[in-house]
């Protein structure tokens, strides 16, 4: 089994129709083994965000879950209810990596999900720019991890999918360290009010 075109039509349908999500779709980045392409890296643009400034405006990620996608998306990122200690000091905020140095650590705080019930397992990582200069108590949560407790500082410029299937998951090139959750429990997803173009489906 392979990632294929109609893996992006259906987290499309997943994504826009029946969830009216922001964002415009990039094509599909293969990634191939044995011949096969056995992962999928997936971009979605939803907007620029505020420029990039030395010392102030950073770009970073956050590792979130299929479950909670939507609300942060529409509600905005929240605190996060698990504190990393950093100097013994216990920080609550919205958890994320900068985008330069620790990118791909942020793939093991997300959960890969069989989204679609075809073998085709979905995570999803939230672009950011973030105003560090507006954390005014500090914003390092551990050696790696930023936390932001001031959310007017939180900017989401997009996201990042990544698809793989299912029965190559123990094979390279695909990372060994990864959340699984074999499933997609609908009842589970985090609400938020929906806005479905006219025409498509409303059902999640």
């Amino acid at each position: 089994m392979e990632i294929t075109d109609q893996d992006l039509w259906l987290l499309k349908k997943w994504y826009s129709e029946t969830r009216g999500l922001p964002g415009t779709f990039e094509d599909m980045k293969f990634t191939e083994y044995g011949g096969k392409r056995v992962q999928a890296d997936v971009m979605v643009r939803i907007t620029a965000g505020p420029r990039l400034e030395a010392s102030e405006i950073e770009e970073a990620a956050h590792g979130a879950s299929m479950y909670n996608l939507g609300s942060i998306l529409v509600n905005g990122p929240a605190p996060g209810k698990n504190a990393a200690s950093y100097k013994k000091k216990k920080k609550y905020g919205f958890y994320c990596f900068r985008s330069s140095d620790r990118f791909e650590k942020v793939w093991h705080y997300t959960t890969f999900v069989s989204l679609f019930g075809n073998g085709t397992l979905v995570a999803v990582v939230v672009l950011l720019r973030v105003n560090l200069s507006i954390q005014h108590d500090g914003y390092k949560a551990s050696h790696d991890q930023w936390c932001m407790h001031n959310l007017e500082g939180v900017h989401i410029t997009g996201l990042h999918f990544r698809l793989v299937k299912q029965n190559i998951v123990n094979m390279q090139p695909i990372p060994l360290q990864m959340n699984i959750e074999i499933g997609w429990n609908p009842s589970l997803e985090m609400p938020f009010p929906i806005q479905v173009p006219a025409g498509s489906l409303r059902k999640i």
